[in-house]
């Protein structure tokens, strides 16, 4: 009976035990999450293109964020992102080049960066992407890529082509890259891909490297393909406004004195 009514009271414990573990786990869970919230909430209402923004509102928010992290709570890569924005925020608007603080700031910007775009390329790699999570995604693999070499650009980019194939403005990014690095075929080929697809003031900016790159490799008539493609296109400028700003190319492309609608009949082409 005595062992029988102990085994029953250690049971009772070891039940307590769990319950309060649960409800401290649960508590512990709760006030992370609020925690967390409260810190995005402030480094958002102190974005760089918010209202109000002040350098006290930037440093609370990040040290709310960064004692979070310091203590072990996880957080989701978009409150990192905007810890990163932050840093970036309060480097340039409060501090100049000749500031400590600012070199400090731009340092964890850019190690944050790294760390977001490794864990975004394993989370391409494993396919475990989240597709509400895409824009964040991009976001960080586009930052990733501005502070890294020629060859880590062009992996990042691959690896952001496959979360968004059809984005005219990386898929002609990454032909260019691929273009300074020596392979201009393949970079061509990418950056032609691109502009098909592009309208408007993409589609104007996207031609003119275009026609620069061929008219520069002495491939007049790719030059003039791409031109007689950005007439047929959904432009926000004036195409007689295009042709002034590039007249001097025109002159080596058509060969001739003036614009490509100015020819006479039985002109050169």
């Amino acid at each position: 009976m005595y062992i029988h009514n102990r085994n029953k009271a250690i049971s009772s414990i070891k039940v307590i035990i769990l319950v309060s573990f649960c409800l401290f786990f649960n508590i512990e869970n709760a006030t992370s999450a609020s925690s967390y919230e409260e810190a995005k909430s402030i480094l958002d209402s102190n974005c760089s293109d918010c209202y109000g923004e002040t350098k006290e509102g930037l440093e609370k928010g990040i040290s709310a964020m960064e004692s979070l992290i310091n203590s072990g709570v996880t957080i989701p890569i978009a409150g990192r992102l905007v810890l990163a924005e932050s840093y970036n925020s309060l480097a340039y608007r409060y501090y100049t080049d000749k500031d400590k603080e600012q070199k400090l700031l731009i340092n964890k910007y850019v190690e944050l960066y790294r760390t977001l775009g490794d864990e975004v390329f394993n989370i391409i790699d494993n396919n475990t992407f989240d597709n509400n999570d895409i824009i964040v995604y991009l976001k960080v693999l586009d930052r990733y890529a501005a502070h890294s070499d020629s060859d880590k650009r062009i992996v990042i980019l691959e690896k952001t082509l496959n979360l968004k194939p059809d984005d005219s403005g990386v898929r002609f990014t990454y032909g260019n890259v691929l273009y300074e690095e020596g392979k201009s075929k393949e970079g061509l080929v990418q950056m032609e891909r691109a502009f098909t697809k592009s309208q408007y003031g993409q589609a104007v900016n996207q031609g003119i490297i275009l026609i620069n790159l061929y008219n520069n490799l002495g491939k007049y008539d790719e030059a003039k393909r791409v031109f007689s493609i950005l007439e047929t296109k959904n432009l926000d400028q004036d195409i007689t406004s295009i042709k002034k700003n590039l007249i001097s190319d025109y002159k080596k492309i058509m060969n001739i004195e003036q614009p490509i609608n100015s020819r006479k009949k039985g002109g050169r082409s």
